[in-house]
Protein backbone atom coordinates (compact mmCIF):
# COMPACT_ATOMS: atom_id res chain seq x y z
CA UNK A 1 0.00 0.00 0.00
CA UNK A 2 1.42 3.37 -1.02
CA UNK A 3 0.90 6.28 1.39
CA UNK A 4 0.86 9.98 0.63
CA UNK A 5 2.08 12.15 3.49
CA UNK A 6 0.51 15.54 4.05
CA UNK A 7 1.37 18.01 6.77
CA UNK A 8 -1.53 20.14 7.93
CA UNK A 9 0.09 23.12 9.65
CA UNK A 10 -0.50 24.35 13.19
CA UNK A 11 0.69 21.14 14.88
CA UNK A 12 -1.75 18.73 13.23
CA UNK A 13 -0.26 15.89 11.23
CA UNK A 14 -2.39 13.63 9.10
CA UNK A 15 -1.55 10.64 6.95
CA UNK A 16 -3.71 9.20 4.21
CA UNK A 17 -3.52 5.83 2.51
CA UNK A 18 -5.40 6.01 -0.78
CA UNK A 19 -6.32 2.33 -0.73
CA UNK A 20 -8.21 3.01 2.52
CA UNK A 21 -9.11 6.65 1.86
CA UNK A 22 -8.96 7.41 5.59
CA UNK A 23 -7.23 10.35 7.30
CA UNK A 24 -5.45 9.46 10.55
CA UNK A 25 -4.22 11.99 13.11
CA UNK A 26 -0.59 11.51 14.11
CA UNK A 27 1.89 13.14 16.51
CA UNK A 28 1.90 16.96 16.36
CA UNK A 29 4.92 19.03 15.39
CA UNK A 30 6.65 20.68 18.36
CA UNK A 31 6.10 24.20 17.00
CA UNK A 32 2.88 25.44 15.42
CA UNK A 33 3.62 27.10 12.10
CA UNK A 34 2.95 27.28 8.38
CA UNK A 35 5.85 25.36 6.89
CA UNK A 36 7.36 23.82 3.79
CA UNK A 37 7.80 20.05 3.72
CA UNK A 38 9.74 17.39 1.84
CA UNK A 39 10.02 13.60 2.01
CA UNK A 40 13.47 12.00 2.08
CA UNK A 41 14.10 8.31 2.89
CA UNK A 42 10.47 7.90 4.02
CA UNK A 43 10.80 10.70 6.58
CA UNK A 44 9.02 14.04 6.40
CA UNK A 45 10.98 17.24 6.96
CA UNK A 46 9.23 20.44 8.09
CA UNK A 47 11.76 23.23 7.71
CA UNK A 48 11.38 26.88 8.70
CA UNK A 49 7.99 28.56 8.68
CA UNK A 50 5.79 31.32 10.05
CA UNK A 51 3.49 31.27 13.10
CA UNK A 52 1.45 34.42 12.23
CA UNK A 53 3.92 36.51 14.27
CA UNK A 54 7.48 35.25 13.84
CA UNK A 55 9.61 33.57 11.20
CA UNK A 56 11.16 30.26 12.24
CA UNK A 57 14.52 28.54 11.72
CA UNK A 58 13.33 25.24 13.20
CA UNK A 59 13.96 22.01 11.32
CA UNK A 60 11.92 18.95 12.30
CA UNK A 61 11.92 15.38 10.99
CA UNK A 62 8.86 13.12 11.24
CA UNK A 63 9.27 9.35 11.20
CA UNK A 64 5.95 7.71 10.25
CA UNK A 65 7.22 4.29 11.37
CA UNK A 66 7.55 5.51 14.97
CA UNK A 67 5.05 8.42 14.84
CA UNK A 68 7.67 10.77 16.29
CA UNK A 69 9.16 14.17 15.48
CA UNK A 70 12.77 15.02 16.26
CA UNK A 71 14.41 18.43 16.06
CA UNK A 72 17.32 18.65 13.64
CA UNK A 73 19.91 21.41 13.17
CA UNK A 74 18.11 24.75 12.64
CA UNK A 75 18.53 26.97 9.61
CA UNK A 76 21.13 29.73 9.99
CA UNK A 77 18.40 32.40 9.69
CA UNK A 78 14.65 32.29 10.36
CA UNK A 79 12.59 32.36 7.17
CA UNK A 80 9.25 31.43 5.62
CA UNK A 81 7.70 31.12 2.20
CA UNK A 82 10.48 28.93 0.90
CA UNK A 83 10.48 25.84 -1.26
CA UNK A 84 12.09 22.59 -0.15
CA UNK A 85 13.68 20.35 -2.73
CA UNK A 86 15.22 16.90 -2.35
CA UNK A 87 17.88 15.53 -4.69
CA UNK A 88 19.89 12.36 -4.08
CA UNK A 89 18.51 12.13 -0.52
CA UNK A 90 19.71 15.64 0.35
CA UNK A 91 17.32 18.46 1.16
CA UNK A 92 17.73 22.18 0.49
CA UNK A 93 15.59 25.24 1.21
CA UNK A 94 15.19 28.00 -1.38
CA UNK A 95 13.76 31.32 -0.24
Amino acid sequence: MKKIFTIIVLTITNLIGFSQNIWTTKAPMSVSRYTATAVVDNKIYAISGFDDINYSAINEEYNPATNTWITKAPLSNPRAGGIIASVNNKTGVCT
